[in-house]
């Protein structure tokens, strides 16, 4: 799951067959293939592709309530052809790849130099045993951590140093958005933090860093309303 890499070169957007539209999002997936969304039996699954754009408009609506920016979400107003085929912001439905790193989704910059437009792509079913979350519930916390991404990318386009900053508020918001599926706090985030506690900050990869997050929002942020967090990338975009 992430955003960051450093480095990366620009590459053309995915190409699928079919979309939906729900909101201000646009949903791409295939109804045959390998990237076609399945169910645990392996088989087409059209309520999955609604159910990301559910899952889309409600993490977005969830987002703008805590007030963050949100100028780069939609992906331009005037030639949209190389963006999705309109203004929408757009999910592509793929099956992502399981290596050494696993996965689940990705925010992907049109272009990795600049502030500008970008795409979410998140696994077609996540039915693997290799995930530390399965089905909907993946695909859930998935939408509002990549869309976080997307939302970041209006005070701070490329992470440098800070990487572990943006995966660390991913993780943390999606907890907030979706606080009964708890993936966050599963062991596949948390063993680096917990095996080494004393780590540097700059190398933890951030995942684990939710509970830090997490913290400071419920015990430093006396306010109750997570504007903690909104603060420091306030001051992050300065």
């Amino acid at each position: 799951v992430g955003q960051s890499q450093r480095g990366r070169e620009n590459e053309e957007r995915p190409t699928l067959d079919k979309f939906i539209e729900d909101g201000p999002f646009r949903i791409h997936y295939n109804e045959e293939g390998e990237h076609a969304p399945i169910n645990e039996n392996g088989t087409f699954d059209f309520d999955y592709v609604e159910q990301v754009g559910i899952a889309a408009k409600y993490s977005y609506d969830f987002i703008l309530s805590l007030e963050y920016e949100d100028t780069y979400i939609l992906d331009c107003s005037d030639d949209c052809t190389n963006f999705g085929g309109n203004s929408s912001y757009d999910i592509y439905i793929e099956n992502l790849p399981l290596g050494n790193e696993i996965l689940y989704g990705e925010n992907v910059p049109d272009d990795w130099d600049v502030q500008e437009t970008t795409y979410i792509r998140i696994d077609n079913g996540f039915t693997e045993s290799e995930y530390s979350t399965n089905g909907l519930d993946a695909m859930k916390t998935t939408i509002a951590h990549e869309l976080f991404h997307a939302i970041q990318r209006s005070y701070k386009a490329i992470p440098t140093s800070n990487e572990y900053f943006y995966e660390m508020s991913s993780t943390w918001i999606e907890d907030l958005i979706y606080p009964e599926i708890n993936d966050y706090i599963h062991d596949s985030w948390t063993k680096k933090f917990f095996d080494n506690p004393e780590i540097n900050i700059y190398q933890s990869g951030g995942y684990s860093l939710a509970l830090y997050a997490h913290y400071l929002t419920s015990v430093i942020d006396v306010d109750g309303d997570y504007s903690i967090i909104k603060e420091i990338w306030e001051k992050f975009e300065n």
